[in-house]
């Protein structure tokens, strides 16, 4: 996981030994490393998810974005979840679902 830019990622510790929290890094050098991504669902995120082929848990925080958790749940490419109720021992189950259904990254290849 990565923390915007100005973000002091020891403000999120401590994590379970297999989570890291790592400064601010470009999306383009993190994705080809990834399996599935999990993320607010901002056109820019979707966008950098559907071009490296990572099914996507969506959780939609901002104005635009639950239209653009609605879109990737319509293109077959990720499950929206509500932020309301999510809770950290939702994400990942929610990842391991996305990554179950190998219909998902066929989905981000259509797309």
């Amino acid at each position: 996981m990565t923390v915007r830019r100005g973000t002091d990622p020891a403000e999120l510790e401590p994590q379970p030994g297999h989570i890291s929290v790592d400064p601010y890094l470009p999306q383009s050098l993190l994705l080809p490393d990834c399996a599935a991504r999990v993320r607010h669902t901002g056109a820019g995120s979707v966008l950098g998810a559907v071009d490296q082929w990572l099914p996507m848990a969506c959780v939609p925080l901002g104005p635009d974005q639950p239209l653009d958790a609605s879109g990737c749940v319509a293109l077959g490419v990720g499950r929206e979840h509500d932020p309301a109720t999510l809770v950290p021992d939702d994400v990942s189950p929610a990842v391991a679902a996305v990554l179950a259904e190998p219909g998902y990254r066929r989905g981000t290849g259509r797309v």
